[in-house]
């Protein structure tokens, strides 16, 4: 849900204000988390630091800008940024098991001479947390030092800023009026030097910031059509990986598998999406462009859904490669679309209202990524109860529905105009 506020605000203050920021809240709810002492507490916590988060956003924004008119290059930072979350999913849970309870895992080392012991027993999830809270610091300091801004000058309001035009439409909310984040009015700047700042906030909304509220973004017939596929594709590929553990666990019409095999055949899978996903993702869009591809990626991710439960028919090792190699088959499929409405959206944008539309399509994928386990879960559980058809048929047909969501998305992606133009 603050996906939209923070691109918002990264269109007013520029991108590298919002990745600081959005940063710094990271890092400091890491550290909180690991010191919680409730489970309360620790919800609170992780709900803060989800509303704190507008990091991919803004990432996927500026990948765009930063290629300056560059396809090419473009393409490549779009399936890199895709490649480092595959990464960052498959190595960091195995960093956090590694990390976490050291005392309970390794009785017989000795931290800092024991100074610690105490700590970590009252807080045994600490290194995990702090170690994130280390990578936001150092990231944030990368940003800062070496990232360029790429939001225009003439567009950008200075972010010292940032705090008075909160306070003033924290205000205007409490009289029960809530203008756009972007109206200051010049007239209330009293400090000549700021009023001479070249900035767009003024009486009424500069051009750049008029287009970019929910509805005038989703106007644009090319970035709606994107903004639809992107959020049903991710709704099918939520489908797809909340289905294959409850199907790899189920006695009675799954595999039987327990959670130790179900875990390699996740790691098989994310290493075979990570030593591809980028080489794959760059070659298709330079074959067949944008479009042509997420059209591929879709149909071919979706039709891919109906071999998982064909690894009924095998044992042992090779069932363990069967589903790996068609879960990571369907995941570059899917990262293909995605990366691809990445690319499309930006282009169907001008700059001044491109973190918007890529918060607008985060909330969306948000959306996607909440329903998506309750409609399998549901779905795989009535299909293997036996109520409407022997239990045994149960995930043949849980997955032809799954097939019919992959083919929706695919339709979606045949709704987008072929023609992708620049930003106006």
């Amino acid at each position: 849900m603050t996906s939209y506020p923070w691109g918002r605000i990264a269109d007013i203050y520029g991108r590298k204000f919002v990745l600081v920021v959005t940063l710094i809240i990271a890092s400091i709810c890491s550290l909180v988390f690991g010191l919680s002492n409730s489970y309360t507490m620790a919800i609170i916590v992780r709900f803060l630091m989800g509303a704190g988060n507008g990091t991919m956003t803004v990432s996927f924004t500026s990948i765009s800008e930063l290629a300056k008119g560059d396809k090419e290059l473009e393409t490549k930072g779009v399936g890199m940024l895709i490649s480092m979350v595959g990464y960052g999913m498959l190595v960091c849970p195995a960093i956090g098991g590694f990390l976490a309870e050291p005392l309970a895992q390794y009785p017989n080392f000795v931290i800092l001479g024991g100074a610690l012991d105490g700590l970590l027993t009252k807080f045994p999830f600490l290194l995990p947390n702090l170690l994130g809270t280390l990578l936001s610091l150092l990231s944030m300091c990368c940003i800062v030092l070496y990232m360029e801004e790429t939001l225009p000058l003439e567009q950008r309001r200075h972010w010292k800023h940032a705090g008075s035009d909160l306070v003033q439409w924290l205000g205007n909310c409490l009289v029960g009026c809530c203008p756009r984040a972007s109206q200051v009015a010049v007239s209330d700047v009293q400090d000549p030097e700021i009023a001479n700042e070249k900035t767009p906030l003024n009486n009424t909304p500069a051009p750049a910031q008029q287009g970019n509220s929910v509805m005038s973004i989703l106007s644009k017939d090319n970035t709606r059509a994107y903004l639809i596929s992107a959020w049903c594709n991710h709704l099918a590929s939520i489908t797809q990986t909340e289905a294959l553990p409850l199907f790899a666990m189920a006695i009675v019409g799954g595999l039987g598998m327990e959670e130790k095999t179900i875990g390699l055949v996740g790691t098989v899978a994310g290493l075979i999406y990570c030593l591809a996903q980028y080489t794959i993702f760059r070659a298709t869009i330079k074959r067949f462009g944008v479009v042509r591809s997420m059209q591929y990626g879709a149909l071919i991710g979706g039709i891919s859904m109906i071999l998982f439960p064909a690894s009924l028919f095998f044992h042992g090792f090779s069932q363990i490669f069967v589903l790996s190699l068609v879960s990571s088959t369907v995941s570059i499929s899917r990262s293909i679309v995605m990366g691809g409405t990445t690319i499309g959206c930006n282009r169907t944008v001008d700059a001044s209202n491109r973190a918007a539309m890529n918060g607008v399509n985060s909330t969306g994928t948000g959306f996607a990524r909440a329903l998506g386990p309750v409609l399998t879960g549901w779905l795989m559980a009535f299909c293997l109860s036996g109520r409407m058809f022997p239990a045994e048929w149960g995930s043949w047909v849980a997955y032809t529905v799954l097939v019919g969501v992959g083919l929706l998305a695919y339709w979606s992606t045949l709704r987008i105009p072929s023609d992708i133009s620049s930003a106006p």
